[in-house]
């Protein structure tokens, strides 16, 4: 399995000889950074302690890297993995799970605090109730998961006709000091151009970021709108937290105080997951509608239509149909979200 000759090897070489494995999975779960660029060195990654080992993102021999630790690559070897066709979300979407519990946690904590203060609630009840909720905080979590993965698969499955908005959207971001390329180790202008020319679409690790940087952009219009605080999306609110918690300590959930970006996250998080990371892009250069006008279009189209309906039951297709047929059907729903949203 790990290519190596003799019964005999030193631990450097047979970790080495897992890192470039020919096997389906790579996973990294523990701490250090293992693989570069061919185009760093050792100095630049900053984990002295791996230098030995350590290979580059051009001798992975694994078809999917997964990252459940920090920085088992560096952005330029997953690029440089990427580009060989190899398939690397990046740590900061692998790990995400971990990240948006504790943001639950600490909401739904925010959220029983009035009935803990009123004596409604003691403080052994809560702690109960709490792991009494593990499991669905889990499935919301996991579901976040799953559909920003599979926002990635869908850009990345469209290619390279989507270069010229992600090329917009990054352009547009400089501009409005939202975002700087060199440190995402994004494409420059010239490097947009290059990988048009060259038929080489983002990888997966670049397309993350802009996935993480559309979200981000677009919570900050929303929350500068009256677009959290419509009636209309209370149920935004709502779907954040476990039905029990909604069921018992709504008053908790309608006056919290993190009211407003909940609801701004939650409606990013659909634009960005179900519409792509330049969705925002695309519908406004086709209608110049602002980032509000453009969220309430889709609401509305995911609602007339019933698109929620149609990918809940694509999800559920998991195993049961091809990947690549799984993809194109979910790409159907995303082009009518476009078409219309841009409609209405």
């Amino acid at each position: 399995l790990f290519g190596l000759a003799g019964d005999h090897a030193t631990p450097v070489e047979v970790m080495r000889a897992i890192l470039k494995a020919k096997v389906d999975l790579l996973w990294f779960g523990g701490i250090g950074t293992y693989v570069r660029a061919s185009s760093e060195n050792d100095a630049e990654v900053g984990d002295k302690a791996n230098d030995a080992l350590r290979i580059s993102g051009a001798e992975i021999g694994a078809a999917v890297v997964g990252e459940g630790a920090n920085l088992g690559l560096t952005q330029r070897a997953r690029i440089e993995y990427g580009l060989a066709g190899g398939r690397c979300n990046s740590d900061a979407i692998d790990n995400s799970a971990g990240v948006n519990c504790s943001d639950v946690e600490v909401n739904i904590k925010i959220a029983l605090a009035p009935a803990v203060a009123a004596g409604r609630l003691s403080g052994p009840d809560r702690d109960a109730l709490l792991a009494d909720m593990t499991d669905e905080v889990a499935d919301l979590v996991l579901a976040n998961n799953r559909s920003q993965t599979l926002s990635i698969s869908l850009t990345q499955r469209a290619g390279v006709t989507d270069l010229p908005f992600q090329r917009r959207m990054v352009a547009a971001l400089e501009r409005l000091g939202r975002l700087d390329r060199r440190v995402e180790t994004l494409p420059d202008e010239a490097g947009f151009a290059a990988r048009e020319k060259a038929g080489r679409p983002l990888t997966r690790a670049e397309i993350g970021v802009l996935l993480a940087y559309a979200k981000m952009s677009g919570k900050v219009d929303l929350l500068a709108s009256d677009v959290p605080d419509d009636p209309l999306f209370a149920a935004e609110l709502h779907a954040y937290f476990p039905e029990r918690l909604v069921a018992d300590f709504a008053d908790g959930i309608d006056g919290h105080r993190l009211r407003r970006e909940i609801v701004a996250t939650r409606l990013a998080n659909v634009v960005v997951d179900r519409g792509g990371a330049t969705f925002l892009t695309r519908v406004a250069d086709r209608t110049g509608a602002g980032v509000p006008a453009i969220v309430r279009a889709l609401v509305a189209t995911r609602g007339v239509f019933g698109l929620g309906g149609l990918e809940q039951g694509l999800d559920g297709l998991d195993g049961r149909i091809s990947g690549a047929l799984q993809l194109e059907l979910h790409g159907r729903v995303r082009d009518l979200a476009t078409f219309g949203t841009v409609w209405f």
